[in-house]
């Protein structure tokens, strides 16, 4: 493959790379996301990548169908076998509502520990730890608020039901999701409720898309939650 004048051939030889190669490397792969980005504002592009943003109606749906799932639930009208085991279904809604609130990717979500859970006046705090290479890091903490407008959404009454149904987790004091594999489960299963629904396009990433990456989830409006 040939980027510019940066060009990689193979070899039978084994070949280490050195800093003017990784240099030069990063200098094509840089032109060609210039190229992209000018691509995408002259309108001759797409700029959409990966997942789409959900909307907040469809946002909706999933909550009020991930709270009234059971291991054989109609799902407005259609059948959902599969689409959560029994001790799932609690812990499936709880992702989702979560995943949207907090605006984080899934692997920070299922990450979530009870001992990370704190409340400040009327609002729940949640640790999370955000850093991929120091895992070690102290937690950054973010605050959610309840949606008295949209039970089926609030992350309040989600997390309630949730320990509610499992107590074990509150007493051993893990993480809120202790299956196994629980990123991969829950993905898993959130593909099957979307596809049940009807909504093509999407997956765990779409809660996170709904807003820029970048905005200060500190300062969030409770709006957002809604």
């Amino acid at each position: 493959m040939h980027f510019a004048n940066f060009s990689c051939t193979p070899s039978a030889k084994k070949q280490r790379w050195g800093p003017s190669q990784f240099r030069k490397l990063g200098t094509a792969l840089t032109a060609l996301k210039k190229k992209g980005a000018d691509l995408v504002r002259a309108g001759l592009a797409s700029g959409e990548v990966g997942k789409k943003p959900l909307p907040l109606t469809d946002y909706r749906r999933v909550c009020k169908a991930t709270l009234l799932l059971g291991p054989s639930s109609e799902v407005e009208g259609a059948a959902a076998p599969g689409v959560a085991h029994a001790r799932h279904c609690t812990a499936l809604h709880v992702f989702s509502v979560l995943g949207w609130c907090l605006v984080m990717r899934c692997d920070n979500v299922v990450s979530i520990h009870t001992k990370h859970l704190d409340f400040s006046d009327d609002m729940l705090e949640v640790g999370v730890n955000e850093s991929k290479r120091h895992e070690a890091e102290e937690f950054e903490y973010f605050r959610v608020s309840a949606n008295p407008f949209f039970p089926f959404a609030c992350p309040i009454l989600a997390l309630g039901v949730h320990f509610a149904c499992e107590p074990s987790i509150l007493t051993g004091g893990g993480p809120i999701f202790p299956m196994r594999d629980a990123e991969s489960t829950l993905n898993r299963q959130l593909t099957a409720l979307f596809n049940c629904l009807k909504l093509e396009g999407f997956g765990s990433h779409s809660f996170r898309k709904v807003t820029t990456t970048d905005l200060p989830r500190r300062t969030m409006l409770a709006s957002l939650a809604f």
